[in-house]
């Protein structure tokens, strides 16, 4: 364990276990008047008190829980996980260490975490989502897309942001993934390719077992095609398909919530849409990623990481819900980043119906390639008054910035 003992004593309301950093949280506690134990890879000069562990090491569970006991006070208040790859270590150290305070059970970490029993738990509840199998080294391509499709999806069981997904088409790709993958198997998952789909998130803020508030959006691109592709993603809110359809997967949410009977958390969940009916993705008790909870805060009209920190803590009252999001229509892009030298910059920002952005880059700086789901060149949010306006301003928006790159020397 870490510790960084200065002279300052506890503030009044206590301390709050902290697993992972996003999102200025380390900022947002300081103002809310809580002292920060850290769970994360590396440590802030100014926090105290904290244990260093990788988020690799973390997700691959590559600890004992005990080793953590020693962080655990009189005087903690919470505890708040802000990174996916926390989420399973968190609901271990509230059920051994903390249960009278607010978080998942280690079952339902278990579910969400692991894309295998959470697509078994789907089916159980008889909720439509894709269709997977568990593979071994006997199994062969043939075996596989018989029952799958010619074309299908290899996925890590714990991974997310499409990280680690790759797409087989062949006995060959077949082969050369197994060969490469042949000493851990069971860390994967095989899952039908729905080709021609639309894919939308819903998330979903849960309070003492009630919805706080749903955000159904639609992606510009798949989360698989933008990872291939390093090209820039999106999500218009609240989507584009008809209102019903829309209810439907907000009601497809719910009912998994209601039924792992999840009290307190931030649900990120994905749906893929064929053109007739939806297919439950995957659901994350985390943080959104992207630039998710900043545009789900301009819809909420207040900001949802200051309510995430309230669910959590004891002497925090989160404000009446449900949050009525009727009518707001908004929208995110993320511009990719791409590798070499920026030559130059070019931004067309200034626009009444761009509420946020930022650039990311400089001309000479030099870039190492990274996936736009991750890290981006320049971001904006933008509104609209109506779904027509949001999908004109959704085909404009990824023409404001250009980045032109040239090979490093």
């Amino acid at each position: 364990m870490g510790r960084r003992w200065g002279g300052s004593e506890l503030s009044s309301k206590g301390e709050l276990l902290v697993l992972g950093i996003e999102f200025d949280v380390l900022d947002r506690i300081r103002k809310l008047g809580y002292k920060t134990v850290l769970i994360n890879d590396e440590c802030p000069a100014d926090v105290e008190k904290y244990q260093l562990l990788s988020g690799s090491d973390s997700r691959d569970h590559r600890y004992d829980v005990e080793d953590f006991k020693g962080l655990i006070s009189a005087g903690l208040k919470g505890i708040i996980v802000c990174s996916e790859d926390y989420v399973n270590l968190g609901a271990e150290i509230c059920e051994r260490f903390a249960p009278q305070l607010k978080g998942l059970s280690t079952s339902q970490a278990k579910i969400v975490r692991d894309k295998w029993l959470l697509k078994k738990t789907l089916g159980d509840l008889k909720i439509p989502t894709t269709k997977v199998l568990q593979v071994n080294s006997a199994s062969s391509y043939f075996d596989i897309s018989k029952q799958l499709g010619q074309s299908f999806l290899m996925k890590p069981r714990r991974g997310w942001l499409a990280q680690g997904m790759e797409l087989i088409v062949s006995p060959g790709d077949w082969q050369k993934w197994l060969n490469r993958n042949i000493e851990n198997l069971d860390d994967f998952i095989a899952e039908e390719f729905l080709k021609n789909i639309t894919e939308y998130c819903c998330d979903t803020v849960v309070v003492n077992g009630r919805i706080y508030a749903q955000f159904p959006g639609e992606y510009s691109v798949s989360c698989l095609e933008s990872s291939q592709s390093h090209e820039g993603i999106g999500v218009n809110f609240p989507g584009f398909l008809p209102t019903g359809k829309i209810e439907e997967m907000k009601q497809y949410t719910k009912t998994f919530i209601e039924k792992l009977g999840i009290q307190n958390a931030y649900c990120h969940t994905e749906f893929l849409f064929d053109g007739n009916g939806w297919h439950f993705g995957e659901m994350g008790c985390r943080l959104p990623g992207g630039y998710q909870l900043p545009t789900e805060s301009y819809i909420a009209g207040t900001n949802l990481m200051d309510t995430y920190l309230k669910i959590f803590t004891q002497s925090e009252s989160v404000p009446d819900g449900p949050i009525e999001t009727e009518g707001r229509y908004y929208g995110y892009y993320l511009f990719p980043k791409k590798a070499g030298v920026v030559k130059k910059v070019r931004v067309e920002f200034e626009h009444p119906w761009i509420v946020e952005s930022k650039v990311y880059v400089r001309e000479g700086q030099v870039l190492e390639h990274e996936d736009s789901s991750v890290s981006m060149s320049a971001h904006v949010v933008y509104s609209a008054k109506s779904l027509d306006e949001l999908k004109e301003l959704a085909g404009r928006v990824k023409n404001l910035c250009s980045v032109e790159i040239g090979l490093v020397d």
